[in-house]
């Protein structure tokens, strides 16, 4: 089974309809990560700078090494 996607949408659709888990890697600084909804784990590692991560609500500034993990 392919885990490892070059869009965050496939890998999110990958964990919720098997029941597994999605990689997604971006190398640019700034992905498509438009505000989503999705009744799976996420886990979240930034290894640069960012805008804004948006969990439960709430708006965190994404530093280098930030790990975000949301559970559902």
């Amino acid at each position: 089974m392919k885990n490892f996607f070059k869009s965050c949408h496939d890998a999110i659709d990958c964990a919720i309809e098997n029941k597994s888990f999605g990689l997604y890697y971006s190398e640019t600084t700034r992905p498509n990560l438009l505000i989503h909804m999705h009744d799976c784990c996420e886990i979240f590692l930034s290894l640069s700078e960012g805008d804004n991560f948006l969990i439960d609500d709430k708006i965190y500034d994404i530093k280098p090494n930030n790990l975000f993990v949301r559970l559902r």
